[in-house]
């Protein structure tokens, strides 16, 4: 029986570290480069990363600031409503059939659920927003 539980064990570790290694991993676009003399040598020292139609380099205009900061603000949100969640789920399975107990861990559950709602809902407001035509600052 013991062997059987570790076999488990095992090939469920094996699968996690293979989906997690093969399916979940980003995948990286190729660097594409534009040159002015029309060569297409990236590595003439005159040729420049290449961007997408529309993309803008986040990392260094003001709207790329604002959407980061956004993203960091209501992600850490994010990870607190589903704390929130998980530690009234933890109270409601231990209350041990006391009433107060476990309406009390119901009452943070579904303030949990309700703060993760609102997060989600101003995260998507935020997306759209800043993809609206006009909205971008260059």
């Amino acid at each position: 029986m013991k062997t059987t539980i570790t076999n488990a064990l095992r090939t469920a570790l094996i699968a996690t570290v293979l989906t997690v290694g093969f399916g979940v991993l980003p995948v990286t676009m190729a660097n594409a480069f534009v040159c002015p003399d029309g060569s297409n040598q990236a590595s003439s020292l005159n040729c420049i990363p290449a961007t997408p139609p529309g993309a803008i380099d986040r990392a260094i205009t003001p709207y790329g600031t604002i959407v980061a900061i956004i993203n960091f603000v209501l992600g850490f949100l994010g990870i607190i409503a589903v704390v929130i969640i998980l530690i009234a789920g933890f109270k409601w399975m231990t209350a041990g059939g006391n009433d107060d107990n476990v309406k009390a861990a119901q009452t943070m559950l579904i303030q949990g659920v309700i703060g993760l709602v609102i997060i989600l809902s101003a995260w998507g407001i935020a997306q759209w927003a800043f993809t609206l035509p006009g909205t971008i600052v260059k």
